[in-house]
């Protein structure tokens, strides 16, 4: 059995939250071939695809766990980025956002610990792709809880998302937790940025919480893949005066 077959096998069951412990620990290399007949050299081959990916993270000594990006162990603060299209306008390029897909679907297990909903439960996914001067530099995926905006899914979100749910549903966002990590492109994530899935992107996952109807909720939990070969990020700091 090809370790790619395994590869899917393994991403459905983390993405329906089997067989990982409550701190996101996926059980062994070993149980993972028995469960799915193959050898444990082939369970590895597929583990590693996935943490270059972005899916799963290993720690020495301590096993494989789901990538959560809640955990900051392993990343470092950036101050701010700039918005996609309004980068591209400052460097004189024309932006195009074009937007993919607007669909209403089950929220897996990863979406609805993020959202604060039950697995189950439908979310609108939004799949963006930004661009300028007929090039291609990132693609996003967002989703959105129908829980906390019913209907969301007939909004037209050409526009950023938080500023379509401020417009719409009068939410107001307060905090966005963001981590960026380099990874190999999943094939489709590769195909729709027109690179190989061997060149690596930069993946930015955020969640973005706010005030809607009087109460703390997710507004939106997003991922963002850029592509590499075309982008820079810049930030300031600032040092405290010793005297």
């Amino acid at each position: 059995m090809k370790y790619q077959e395994i590869e899917e096998r393994l991403r459905a069951m983390l993405l329906a939250g089997e067989n990982v412990s409550a701190d996101g620990k996926v059980i062994g290399e070993r149980e993972l071939a028995e469960l799915f007949g193959t050898s444990r050299t082939t369970i590895r081959k597929a583990i590693d695809s996935l943490c270059d990916q972005g899916t799963l993270r290993r720690y020495h000594g301590r096993g494989t766990y789901v990538k959560n990006i809640r955990d900051t162990r392993l990343s470092q603060s950036l101050y701010s980025v700039t918005r996609c299209a309004q980068y591209y306008e400052e460097q004189n390029l024309d932006p195009k956002v074009t937007l993919i897909a607007r669909e209403r679907i089950p929220a897996n297990a990863i979406i609805a610990s993020y959202l604060k909903i039950r697995q189950g439960d439908p979310v609108v996914r939004i799949r963006k792709l930004f661009g300028a001067n007929r090039y291609i530099f990132n693609l996003t995926d967002a989703y959105v809880s129908l829980a906390y905006f019913p209907e969301a899914e007939r909004l037209d979100f050409t526009d950023p998302v938080c500023e379509v749910l401020r417009r719409e549903f009068g939410a107001v966002p307060r905090r966005t937790d963001n981590t960026i990590e380099a990874i190999l492109p999943p094939p489709e994530v590769a195909a729709l940025l027109k690179i190989k899935t061997s060149k690596p992107v930069l993946l930015f996952e955020a969640i973005t919480t706010g005030i809607a109807e009087g109460r703390s909720v997710p507004l939106e939990y997003y991922k963002t893949w850029h592509r590499t070969d075309s982008l820079r990020f810049s930030y300031e700091q600032i040092h405290e005066a010793v005297e």
